[in-house]
């Protein structure tokens, strides 16, 4: 099954993914989203650091783009957006996506 829903997942990609559980939730997700024969998207909040330092193997698994460059690249905005623990504000997370989700672990 193929099919072309977009969905993003919000997470900083800083230092080690093993430093809290965020990024173990992006993961989870990510691979959760694919199985089911969507897109995930990996979003990064962190302006435009290039990924997690200790995971350099699953660095392209995924799309991933930064937040900071969203206008500038001309990303369309997602069918959905995930934040992990609601990070960006509400307005900030409607202006990337059609739909939002917040997880609070």
């Amino acid at each position: 099954m193929s099919n072309s829903i977009e969905i993003g997942i919000g997470s900083f990609f800083q230092f080690s993914c093993f430093s809290n559980g965020a990024a173990t939730a992006l993961f989870s997700l990510a691979d959760a989203i694919a199985s089911l024969g969507y897109k995930p998207i990996l979003v990064n909040l962190n302006g435009k650091e290039p990924w997690f330092e200790d995971v350099q193997g699953l660095k392209d698994k995924y799309e991933r783009r930064n937040l900071a460059e969203w206008e500038e690249k001309g990303y369309k905005n997602l069918d959905i957006f995930i934040d992990i623990d609601g990070y960006l504000l509400p307005q900030k997370r409607r202006s990337i996506a059609k739909k939002v989700v917040v997880i609070v672990r």
